[in-house]
């Protein structure tokens, strides 16, 4: 992998887990949900994967890092947190994913006429959409596990202090409107919905985090937390 280059990703939707306690998760409920819920979910499923298109970018970066000033191309960044989570590395990874377009005109049939429908649609291709920017993850720490590196937890913009300015640099560094037909609203959203953007930290300390990352882990002091 070479720096400055980017790199388009895809997957297929069918490949990935979708875990049923985080689409609960993501509807509001805590513990069991009822057998109607669990229905609903199961009944939606297969619709959601096959509207979904994960296609992503990503690009290898150099990290210049002063104390909470950080600098990755174009983007200078002052982030006690981020700067935190970057502790000791040299590079990272910059990227964006999304779940695609059409899962934004699903949610949309849904929302007037069968609201509850459009809940669990979001909420099953948000889970998606987390999925596969930790299976890209997982990727990535596998070929730099070959090369004797580690990877941290995936930062994004909104997380702690690191402004949600940044996804307009992301996207751009990444080429992501041209690559996946990701773009930004006015607000800073992104569009498609289902869309994540983030910085990778690669260093040589092994961080021994969490797979399902730092919402899974009660290590509340860890420097690495999200």
């Amino acid at each position: 992998m070479n720096y400055d280059v980017v790199y388009s990703h895809s997957q297929n939707a069918a490949d990935l887990h979708i875990d049923q306690k985080e689409i609960l998760r993501y509807m509001g409920h805590k513990g069991a949900a009822c057998p109607q819920t669990q229905m609903l979910i199961g009944s939606l499923m297969e619709n959601v994967r096959q509207n979904a298109m994960p296609r992503g970018a990503f690009v290898l970066k150099k990290l210049e890092r002063e104390h909470e000033n950080i600098k990755i191309g174009s983007m200078d960044i002052k982030s006690k947190n981020l700067a935190r989570n970057l502790e000791g590395c040299e590079d990272v990874i910059v990227f964006a994913i999304t779940c695609g377009a059409q899962i934004d005109r699903l949610i949309d049939s849904k929302s007037s006429t069968e609201p509850s429908k459009a809940l669990a649609i979001s909420a099953i291709a948000t889970t998606l959409c987390e999925a596969y920017a930790d299976s890209l993850c997982g990727e990535l720490k596998a070929y730099f596990a070959n090369k004797g590196l580690y990877l941290r937890p995936r930062f994004s913009p909104g997380y702690g202090d690191f402004l949600l300015e940044f996804q307009k640099d992301i996207v751009s560094l990444t080429d992501a409107a041209k690559r996946c037909s990701i773009n930004l609203t006015d607000s800073l959203m992104l569009v498609p919905s289902k869309s994540v953007t983030g910085i990778i930290g690669i260093g040589k300390e092994m961080t021994h985090c969490p797979p399902l990352g730092c919402e899974a882990c009660d290590k509340t002091d860890c420097r690495y937390r999200r």
